[in-house]
């Protein structure tokens, strides 16, 4: 029962193709023991061609962006509290509840400046960063 994996996936599995062989078993004695059924009707059901009409070849789901970000986001709350706790707290870069303005201000609290000078201090130096940039690709 060789199943081909080019474009699509199959939903059978060498497991499951064991599990008929121990499902008929099963069946057979379920049913002599209550005698209620014909061993003919499981022999229909489990009859290979039935069997490979029951699986349907699916596409392959090359793009599952929401089950990706749901499993991400579960993976992140498990992680945040193990690691926030070893992150310095003078790092603000991509972490939950801290931005610019945070930096800013904890600069602003070590050097004792203002958050205007500070401001106008940064929004120059990235300026500068970015003509920089403007000038590298014009030529």
């Amino acid at each position: 029962m060789g199943t081909e994996n080019r474009e699509s996936c199959s939903q059978r599995d060498s497991a499951e193709r064991k599990g008929y062989v121990r499902a008929h078993r099963s069946f057979n004695r379920i049913w002599k023991e209550r005698g209620s059924a014909e061993p003919a009707i499981l022999g229909k059901i489990l009859d290979k061609d039935n069997r490979k009409r029951a699986y349907k070849r699916v596409k392959a789901n090359k793009g599952a962006p929401g089950v990706d970000r749901i499993i991400q986001q579960a993976i992140l709350q498990q992680l945040i509290p193990i690691y926030e706790p070893l992150f310095s707290d003078d790092s603000f870069g991509y972490r939950p509840g801290r931005g610019a303005k945070d930096a800013i201000f904890r600069i602003k609290e070590y050097t004792g400046t203002s958050t205007k000078y500070l401001e106008e201090t940064l929004k120059l130096k990235v300026n500068r960063e970015k003509s920089r940039t403007v000038s590298v690709f014009a030529i």
